[in-house]
């Protein structure tokens, strides 16, 4: 994952923990959805990266995490996910 607000040479749980703190403390609704989505971004590739060997507490961090910014997303109508300003401004949502 190359996102802007994680330098190349942090490790990749602090940078799924900084994203999703971002996403957390982001007020700006336009910027709300792209910083949900980097977080989850984030989130699934720290998953797939270390499946075997990550630990049961960071596994955990990481559903709840998961879990929160579900919630969130779901207080976004999709087509604000999938407006025409959205995804010309961050690309389209997953």
């Amino acid at each position: 994952m190359n996102s802007p607000w994680v330098h190349p040479t942090m490790p990749a749980l602090s940078g799924w923990k900084l994203l999703f703190e971002a996403a957390l403390l982001e007020f700006d609704p336009e910027l709300l959805p792209h910083r949900l989505w980097q977080a989850k971004d984030a989130m699934m590739d720290r998953l797939e990266e270390s499946f075997d060997t990550v630990s049961l507490s960071e596994r955990r961090q990481l559903i709840a995490a998961f879990n929160t910014i579900s919630e969130l997303e779901a207080t976004y109508p999709r087509d604000t996910l999938d407006s025409p300003k959205f995804v010309s401004r961050f690309g389209a949502a997953a």
